[in-house]
């Protein structure tokens, strides 16, 4: 169940409450898909490289955003959360379509009452680099 997943990811948070009933909102899953995200919070390894990756790549991402203008917020996880200033002169909307124009999906968050930010996943080197390419045609092209 949901349930399950988010108490094995809660037992790998240092120093956390002991959870022994989680609920959740209605998301149902499919159990083998519960089980393979089970499986990915056990995989040490795999975490261990993502997080030396996400280390590297989230202030190279972050410092390029500046560069171009935007204003990426702080994160710890893999997203980056990006806010657009008005001064770009484009919106988020602008953004996304320019770049899911060219293969390059992000995620709107006007859904979530952000109407001026857009939210993506740090990628591999060669995606980052290809995202950092086409926000830098969008914005100064």
């Amino acid at each position: 169940t949901s349930s399950r997943v988010l108490r094995a990811l809660l037992s790998h948070w240092p120093d956390h409450p002991r959870v022994d009933l989680v609920t959740t909102d209605g998301f149902l899953l499919p159990q083998r898909d519960l089980e393979a995200r089970v499986a990915a919070l056990e995989d040490v390894p795999f975490q261990d490289r993502s997080k030396t990756h996400n280390r590297i790549w989230v202030p190279r991402v972050q410092e390029k955003l500046r560069e171009l203008g935007l204003e990426p917020l702080p994160t710890v996880a893999n997203f980056m959360l990006v806010r657009v200033p008005a001064k770009t002169g484009k919106t988020p909307d602008q953004i996304l379509a320019f770049c899911a124009e060219r293969g390059i999906f992000m995620r709107e968050m006007k859904t979530y009452g952000m109407t001026d930010c857009f939210r993506f996943s740090i990628g591999t080197e060669e995606e980052n680099q290809a995202l950092f390419e086409t926000l830098t045609e969008c914005l100064r092209g």
